[in-house]
Order: structure tokens, then sequence, then C-alpha cells
């Protein structure tokens, strides 16, 4: 009962996972399992589903026991016929694999089967083939000698008989399977009627006798053995409970001593566990100020970078405005007084020159030499690549399109990178987030950045005037960008910001 309710759950989990071998094993050994039972017509139907998928997938050898079963029941229905053509199917099969050890059996059958339906021609040709198969694979087996002996009793021809008792016999002998010798010899002795086979009836009863002596001594010393094992048993029993009691002694000692030790262990245990947890506490506040001390001079890098920025671009502004803002002035007069063909027009004409090569100088001071030796985006990477390395903060920058962003005008590219750098500032400074989302997008002559942080966040109206957002209201006013801040406290924040080209 037990397998087949394994079974059927090892069934449901074949059948989902339609695993067609293991289905049919399944259904194999629940047919065979419900056959002991008697429950043959569900041990009929499974086993035919067995047999079927192992006909599919061309498995001979699970055919056999498959069709054996099916034989079986057959038998126990009385349909004789249909289970010797089972039979003969595994003989085929058992020959198609080369497998010797299957025929002695099934001709046994076979044969057994024919001379229940008396067709004993038919069951001496199965049981000599089942003889003839087990001499020559040597298997000891005397089943078919005894069923063949039978039919040739039966046929009052005891001179075959008697050969094939007594072949069976030492078979048997062999076997050391005294019961088996003393049911043939009883058989002989009750076969014999005839009185010119007296001679053989008396050997038959000595052997006999022999065998019921043998059997009365091997029952004599297993009784014997058994009685010597009780005993064994209980001085075994009796060395145990002495033993039981001096360990049972000798654990309570043992513990008296033990328990204070235990104690006394425990509480250095305690001790050491409190000056570990103390230390690697320790550890973690050095560990955690060296992180701060990290990041604050990372922040004051990058606040001396833009600050150093900044004054260099107010240095050029007041160049602009000192030399180029003069000349144009001077320009400006001189022209109102002059003509063409004035040779003071060809003066005219050489200031306007010398001014044009200012302004191109001063232009290329403005924009530093790095964004004009490389792309805006891989410079980018490579400022949020050195910002991850000196903190555990994870910065994500995603421009789109790119190859649109890296034409941007190098001053616009200079002033987003300012205001990207404040940005990321502000928030590891201020925020506490274990991540930065960047967002660069360049459409219809619009650049839009949103800049995203999963932190402690804000309220802007308390914030919107602080020296970061500030600098990056200063720096969109130059160029017509727009800020937008959504952010409450616990939730991060989101800059977006919207820049017209």
């Amino acid at each position: 009962v037990k397998a087949i309710a394994y079974g059927k759950k090892g069934l449901y989990y074949f059948e989902k996972e339609n695993h067609k071998i293991n289905i049919a094993v399944s259904n194999n050994l629940l047919g065979k399992a419900n056959m002991y039972l008697e429950k043959y017509t569900l041990a009929k139907e499974q086993l035919n589903k067995a047999l079927t998928i192992f006909k599919m997938k061309g498995d001979v050898r699970n055919q056999i026991p498959a069709l054996q079963s099916l034989a079986y029941i057959q038998i126990q229905n009385n349909d004789f016929t249909k289970a010797i053509k089972l039979l003969e199917k595994t003989i085929t099969l058992a020959n198609k694999i080369k497998d010797s050890t299957i025929l002695p059996g099934s001709y046994n059958n076979i044969g057994f089967l024919n001379s229940m339906n008396n067709n004993n021609v038919e069951a001496i040709k199965s049981f000599k083939k089942s003889i003839y198969i087990n001499d020559k694979i040597k298997k000891l087996n005397s089943s078919s000698l005894i069923n063949l002996g039978d039919l040739y009793f039966a046929e009052n021809n005891l001179n075959k008989s008697v050969k094939l008792y007594e072949k069976a016999l030492v078979f048997e002998r062999k076997k050391n399977n005294l019961n088996k010798q003393k049911e043939i010899y009883d058989f002989l002795l009750d076969s014999i009627k005839d009185v010119k086979f007296d001679y053989l009836k008396a050997k038959y009863a000595f052997q006999r006798d022999s065998i019921n002596n043998l059997i009365a001594q091997r029952t004599n010393e297993e009784k014997i053995k058994e009685v010597e094992n009780q005993y064994k048993l209980v001085t075994k029993e009796g060395e145990l409970k002495h033993q039981k009691a001096l360990k049972k002694s000798f654990l309570i000692g043992f513990l008296i001593v033990l328990i204070p030790i235990i104690g006394l262990l425990y509480m250095y245990y305690q001790k050491i566990q409190s000056q570990s947890e103390l230390h690697r506490l320790q550890e973690e506040m050095n560990l955690k100020e060296k992180e701060t001390l990290l990041k604050d001079q990372e922040l004051n890098l990058i606040k001396a970078s833009i600050k150093g920025q900044e004054k260099a671009r107010e240095r050029i502004a007041q160049e602009l405005h000192d030399s180029i803002g003069g000349n144009l002035a001077g320009i400006k007069l001189q022209l109102a007084k002059t003509s063409k063909n004035d040779e003071k027009y060809k003066i005219i004409a050489k200031q306007i020159d010398d001014t044009y090569e200012q302004v191109r100088n001063l232009s290329h001071n403005l924009i530093p030499q790095k964004f004009e030796e490389n792309t805006f985006t891989l410079l980018m990477e490579e400022y949020i690549n050195t910002i991850q390395k000196g903190s555990s903060i994870k910065i994500i920058f995603s421009p789109h399109p790119k190859k649109e962003i890296n034409k941007i005008d190098k001053n616009l590219q200079v002033t987003l990178f300012g205001i990207i750098q404040e940005l990321i500032t502000n928030t590891l400074k201020h925020a506490a987030a274990t991540q930065i989302d960047i967002h660069l997008s360049c459409f219809k002559k619009t650049i839009k950045l949103l800049f995203e942080d999963n932190g402690i966040g804000f309220n802007p109206k308390n914030s919107k005037n602080g020296i970061g957002f500030t600098n990056i209201n200063n720096r969109l006013d130059k160029i017509s960008g727009t800020l937008r801040i959504d952010s409450f406290k616990g939730r991060g924040t989101i800059i977006d910001i919207d820049i017209s080209i």
C-alpha cells in the first residue's frame, strides 16, 4: 500500500515533466503492486500503459517483466491461452537481447500452462527446452524437471519420470535443500505402486529417512543454537545492565565536575565575544571615519576645481571687458569720423583684426583643453568613475543620443559639466544616497537633464537658496535654462533641468 502511494506521487511529477521512461517505470511498478493486491483490472491497465511506452522508446528489456506480469494476471483469470501468447513474446524479446537467463522460466511456465490445457505434447516440448537451456547455462533449477516428470508419470512412463526426479534431486542436493529433497522422495514413494520396483521404493525410503534425520538434526541444531542465543542474550543483557549502571554512576560524577567548568568556560567565552564585538565596532568606526575623511577630501577637491574654473572665467570675462570692450568702443568712435578711403580706415581695419584675434584666443582659453581633446560623454564617464572609486555610491550616466550630445557647443558642455558636478557634490554631501541616476538627452534643440538620487530627500522651500543651488541657478541664467525640484524627506530627490540650444 505504501509502495502504491509513493508510486502515485512519483507518477504525478513524472507526468507533469512529461518524462516518458519514468512514467512507464512508475506504471509498471504500480501494476505489479496492484497485481499482488489482486486488483487485476487496474493492474492490467497500468501494465499496458507501461508496455506501450517501452515499445515506443524501444526499451526491450523492460518490456519482458511487464509481459510476465500481464501473463500472471491472465493465469489468475484462467485464460491460459492469452497467458501463453504473452510468455512467448517474452521468449522472442529475450532472444532479441540475447539474455538466456529469461528463457528457462518462460518455457517452464508455458509448459505448465499447456499441461493445464491438457496439451501434453506442447507441454513436454516446453519443459525439455527449459531443461536444455538450464543445463547449457548451468543454472540449478529442478522445477522443469519435476514438471516434466509429473507429465511422464501421468502417461505411466515411470522410467523417464524417475530419471527426471533423480536429476532434480541432484540439483536440490547441490543447493542443500533438504525439504525439497524430502518432497521428491515422498512423491516417488507414493508414485511407485508396481511390486517389481520394490527395490527402488526401499532405496528411496532409506534416502528419505536419511533426509528426515538430517532435517531433524538441523532442527535440533537450530533449537540448540536458539537456546544458546537466548542464553547469550540474557547474559549480555545482564552485562549491559551492569555496564549501564557503572556508566550512569560515572556520568553523574562527571557531570558534577563538568557543570562548573562549563559555567566558567561560558563566562570566558562571553568575555571574549564582548571583546571581539567591541574590537569590531571600533574597526567599523575607524573605517567610517576614514570614509568620511576621504569623502570630505573628494568634495574639497571638487569644490576647488569648480572655484578654479569660476576664477578663470571671471579673469577671462574681465579681460574681454577691458581689452576687447575698449577696442570695440574706440572702433565705434573712429568709424563715425572716417571714410573707407581714409588712412584711418586702414588703422581701424587693423584694430578689428587684432580684436578678432583676441576674441579667438580668449574663447580658446575659456574652454578647458580637455573639452577640446575629448568628447563630453567620455569626460563625464571618467569623472563619474573617479567619484565612484572614492566612495560607495553607484552612479548611472545615460546620455541619449550620444552622437548629438557630443556635438553640443563646447561652452555649453563646460556649463553642463559644472552643473552635474555641483549636483553630485550636493548629493554626496547631504543626501546619504546609495545610487544616482543621470539622464541627459538632446531632442529638437532642447537639452534635458534629469538628475535623481535615492537619498533622504529635503524640503525644496527651505533649501532653494543654498550655495549649491545658487551656483546652479547662476549658470542656468546665463544659458536660459530652467530648473525644477521634486523632493520630499525620506523619498529621494529629482532635479529636472531644461536648456534651449
